[in-house]
């Protein structure tokens, strides 16, 4: 793993074909690396244990400004249902645009939205990206370069579908409930491709992905145009974009969240729960800002938060009623005053307690201590309100318990 690491990227292509020689996806390669047993007894691990949840494919979430929401509203107001394209690639590459391997020829892009003109009259043609980007003929709407990626994101979590190669706006849009059409060329649809997706893949090469220090600027088979994303027809990615229009189909719960300035794509079965009883447990008021804040405790729960620890604690199998689940050890490397750490404390069992400062420290719970960034000692009932949330007042010391 360490020569891995140190040679990233260089080796990262050699890396997802090592995973998925062992049936590793994505998902399943992170938790691999980071210690869980994703590998032995696939089949036998028990359901909804750490291992188990470890390798799925978890859901994403994306905090959205509604300061940049005017472009979606403008285009919801026309009254028309529009899809979004994107031509382009990584920025940080030194490549111009369109001389990348994964990038789809530009005839074929045309040819795309003259045949989804013809077939879906009423559709409209939105075209985002950046500097990467190659303007395409025919659209509706071409965007680059004229909005913030703030604002494509709007776009993107309204649109009825995104077509992209296998690029960053593809796993946007998955987080934020929208389908997308992706072409994949010299990238490994096992390894990026996501399952809600119709991922298309000419499967006329191998993928390439740092096959060579200079793969995505020149085709490692010294080929003018790569016939990996050539070979993708217009005509199929087409059938499959009236495919899933025809079915209105969406990523479930496509929704906003209440919380201010955040979208949830999917919200977690137990995510109202998690978060009422830790509100209730830091007798947290809420502001008009999407924050909540109590004069009491000193707690403060900041507007994301609520949708990320709702997040992480449906995602560990960790219950609201009785905080059962896993034995964790967390590290908060926050300033000592989130309500997360307390009501944690307060759902852990007895034990000796340990204590540690912020910013760091352990809780292992359920049947482990808790220290919660104020030196409040765990307790079955947990620490008296006032000492719940506590603001720190002394100097951040490493925590005794290492994380």
């Amino acid at each position: 793993m360490r020569g891995l690491v140190e040679r990233h990227p260089q080796l990262d292509g050699f890396w997802a074909r090592l995973n998925l020689a062992a049936g590793r996806q994505r998902a399943e390669s992170l938790a691999w690396s980071a210690g869980f047993d994703v590998d032995h007894g696939r089949d036998h691990r028990t359901p909804g244990s750490v291992d188990e949840r470890a390798g799925q494919q978890a859901p994403l979430c994306l905090t959205l400004d509604e300061a940049d929401a005017g472009s979606r509203l403008r285009l919801a107001s026309a009254g028309r249902q529009w899809i979004t394209l994107h031509d382009g690639f990584d920025t940080s590459a030194h490549v111009r645009p369109g001389q990348a391997v994964k990038c789809w020829p530009l005839e074929h892009w045309a040819e795309l939205v003259s045949k989804l003109k013809a077939l879906h009259p009423s559709l409209r043609i939105v075209q985002i990206g950046g500097t990467s980007s190659r303007p395409i003929a025919g659209v509706d709407d071409c965007l680059i370069g004229r909005i913030r990626l703030g604002e494509a994101l709007w776009l993107l979590q309204g649109a009825a579908l995104h077509i992209d190669g296998e690029s960053g706006l593809v796993h946007a849009a998955h987080a934020l409930g929208t389908p997308s059409v992706v072409l994949f060329g010299p990238t490994d649809v096992g390894f990026f491709g996501y399952r809600d997706n119709v991922n298309l893949n000419a499967g006329v090469c191998t993928p390439c992905w740092w096959s060579t220090p200079d793969w995505l600027g020149r085709c490692p088979r010294g080929l003018a145009q790569p016939v990996c994303m050539a070979a993708i027809s217009p005509g199929s990615v087409s059938d499959a974009v009236l495919a899933v229009l025809d079915r209105g189909r969406q990523l479930p719960a496509k929704a906003l969240h209440p919380t201010s300035s955040a979208v949830w794509s999917r919200v977690p079965s137990a995510g109202t729960a998690l978060l009422g009883a830790i509100q209730a447990n830091g007798e947290l008021v809420d502001d008009s800002d999407g924050h909540a804040r109590s004069p009491t405790t000193g707690c403060y729960l900041h507007a994301t938060k609520r949708w990320e620890y709702a997040f992480a604690l449906d995602a560990l199998a960790i219950s609201p009623a009785n905080g059962s689940g896993p034995r964790l050890r967390i590290a908060d490397l926050g300033c000592g005053r989130g309500a997360l750490g307390p009501w944690l404390a307060h759902k852990a069992t007895p034990s000796p307690a340990t204590t540690a400062t912020s910013p760091t420290m352990a809780i292992p719970t359920p049947a482990g201590v808790s220290s919660t960034g104020h030196r409040a000692r765990a307790s079955r009932h947990g620490p008296p309100p006032s000492t719940r949330c506590r603001p720190r007042t002394a100097t951040p010391t490493r925590a005794s318990t290492p994380c």
